[in-house]
Formats: C-alpha cells, sequence, structure tokens
C-alpha cells in the first residue's frame, strides 16, 4: 500500500516467565501463572513527511497471583508523526485499552486488596520531539521530547486498588494530564 514496516510478536510465559511487560519486575508471582501475549506494529510513510506507527497488542494473564485470577486487556494505538524540519517532529498519539481485571481478592503484600474491574483506559499525547537531521522518523535516536498526555478511564478501574501509592485524588477521578520531558538514546 505503502512503504513501511511492521513486525508480529508473540509471548508465552509460565511461571517466573508469565511476567510478559518486564521479566522480573514483580516480586510475587505465582508459580501457576500463566501469560499469553500477540501483538503487531509497524510503520507506514503517508508522504514523505507523514508516518503513521499502528499498534495492536492483546495479553491474557491467568493465576499470575492466586489460583483463578485473571487480568485480560487489550490496546489499540495509533501514533501520527510529523517532519516540520530535520531536526523537529511532532508526534502525536490515541491509545485506546479495554480491561478486564479478576484479581480474585488477591492482597498484595503490601496489604492492598485488589478488586474485580473492568472498563477502558484512553490516552491522547501531543509531543514535540528534537533530534538530528536524517533519523528515521520512528525508530531513529536519540530524541529529546516534551509531552503533554490527557489520561482518561472508566470509573469503574478506579475499584481495581482501593489504595496505592500514586494518591487518592489519582484513584476517585477518571481523568488526569500529564506533561514531562522524555529523552530516548538507544545503543
Amino acid at each position: 500500500v505503502a512503504p513501511g514496516s511492521f513486525k508480529v510478536v508473540g509471548l508465552a510465559g509460565h511461571g517466573l516467565g508469565a511476567e510478559g511487560m518486564g521479566v522480573g519486575s514483580e516480586q510475587y508471582p505465582s508459580r501457576d501463572a500463566g501469560t499469553v501475549r500477540v501483538g503487531t506494529y509497524g510503520t507506514v510513510d503517508l508522504t514523505p513527511s507523514l508516518h503513521l506507527a499502528p499498534t495492536i497488542l492483546m495479553q491474557k494473564s491467568v493465576d499470575r497471583y492466586v489460583k483463578g485470577d485473571e487480568y485480560t486487556w487489550v490496546t489499540l494505538n495509533a501514533r501520527l508523526l510529523q517532519d516540520i524540519n530535520p531536526n523537529l517532529l511532532m508526534q502525536y498519539e490515541a491509545t485506546f485499552q479495554p480491561q478486564n481485571l479478576k484479581p480474585k481478592g488477591y492482597v498484595q503484600p503490601n496489604g492492598y486488596v485488589r478488586n474485580d474491574a473492568k472498563g477502558t483506559f484512553y490516552k491522547l499525547t501531543v509531543a514535540p520531539t528534537l533530534r538530528p537531521a536524517g533519523m528515521d522518523p520512528f525508530f531513529g535516536r536519540p530524541e529529546l521530547r516534551l509531552y503533554a498526555s490527557y489520561l482518561k478511564w472508566d470509573k469503574e478501574l478506579n475499584d481495581f486498588l482501593a489504595s496505592d501509592t500514586l494518591g487518592g485524588d489519582i484513584l476517585s477521578s477518571t481523568s488526569k494530564w500529564n506533561f514531562g520531558v522524555q529523552m530516548e538514546v538507544w545503543f
């Protein structure tokens, strides 16, 4: 259809290997934990200065912490990249993520109880990005970007964790703005 590339990924794991987002990042997975994650992502050049990077990811985890728990989510994401000049790239991103979380009353070691929750998370981001000239618009690094993200989620997702280190105001609302600076360097 147009110049670009795509990849298809699949991950499956059991026990400690069931942590698909970051191996070793979970401290208390069940020995019986199982996870399957599949997805596809890529880039397509819509014009010489406009690029699209869509992503679809799906994950299902069972027996993650306790027998019978189940965590299911799907992420649909689209990033539009616009070359303004050789050193400035504008990035616009939209994310839609339905979630069905059934922790079966799992109590974290810190005493926080996870509750069943079902709902959708949404995110819109705008990120002006500085980079060296001649870089690939999606995979090229280094990049320095400012970003503003609007996050919104269904109120039902607030029930997942009644307490958290993020603070009560985040858990009682259904939207937030997030602003920041991000630097990426790949070797």
